[in-house]
């Protein structure tokens, strides 16, 4: 006889697709990894499980699990909603964060993204700079997924000294004696500090900086290239991001 069971978990929901009239499929983050659960009801205006299932928002659940491994929605209260409606950049961030997630963080991984994801959704929420927390997890997802660039010395040659570029296609760090003025763009300082503190920064150092669009968009543009060459993946939230 079958027998199903009922767990509790809290996540940050990341997607929802429609199913039927009013059902949905909402996949989650939690600090497991990745959960999805059906959701019978919940895209009714009505309904009480809406606010908890809406994207974006960070909510505890009550899950009937089947025998064979399904969970269906049997109760929801969100505690936390990141979707911001007032500041097109903090949207097209939150959007960024979720697309990122879903593309780049394997499911082995993804419990070592949450702590991260809601560091930098707290962040956004409390008004840092949306696009700099964004190229922040851009940079924590690469790392994450085993595609990290060196920040620590030449990726050409090793040399600790002289470095004048980051390039994506070279490994990272580059020095005055590899640069290939070709094929490279010389950068400034403050660029080559960024890309050192985006991959080697914690959770609770995130919210200690904010760098200009004048830095971010070329940085966003690099290394969404990279992120497709590498994996496949396009983001296309960040191309919006750009395109704007």
């Amino acid at each position: 006889m079958a027998t199903s069971s009922v767990e509790s978990r809290r996540g940050i929901v990341l997607r929802l697709v429609p199913q039927k009239e009013s059902d949905a499929m909402v996949t989650c983050l939690g600090q497991d990894g990745y959960f999805s659960f059906y959701a019978r009801g919940a895209r009714k205006s009505a309904s009480s499980a809406l606010s908890s299932t809406m994207e974006g928002s960070l909510s505890d659940f009550t899950l009937t699990v089947s025998s064979g491994g399904s969970m269906t929605l049997k109760e929801g209260s969100m505690l936390q909603s990141y979707l911001v409606l007032d500041s097109y950049e903090a949207s097209m961030a939150v959007s960024g964060l979720f697309e990122i997630t879903l593309s780049l963080i394997m499911a082995e991984d993804a419990p070592k993204a949450y702590s991260r994801l809601l560091a930098t959704l707290n962040a956004i929420k409390k008004g840092r700079d949306p696009y700099s927390m964004l190229f922040l997890y851009l940079c924590f997802a690469l790392r994450l997924s085993g595609y990290g660039l060196d920040v620590d010395g030449c990726a050409l040659c090793g040399s600790k000294t002289g470095i004048v570029t980051f390039s994506p296609e070279a490994g990272g760090y580059v020095c005055r004696e590899c640069f290939d003025e070709a094929s490279m763009p010389k950068l400034d300082p403050f660029a080559l500090k960024m890309y050192r503190f985006a991959f080697r920064c914690g959770d609770a150092d995130i919210e200690r900086v904010s760098f200009g669009k004048e830095h971010l968009l070329p940085a966003f543009s690099s290394l969404c290239e990279f992120a497709y060459d590498m994996t496949g993946v396009k983001l296309a939230s960040i191309g919006q991001i750009l395109r704007y």
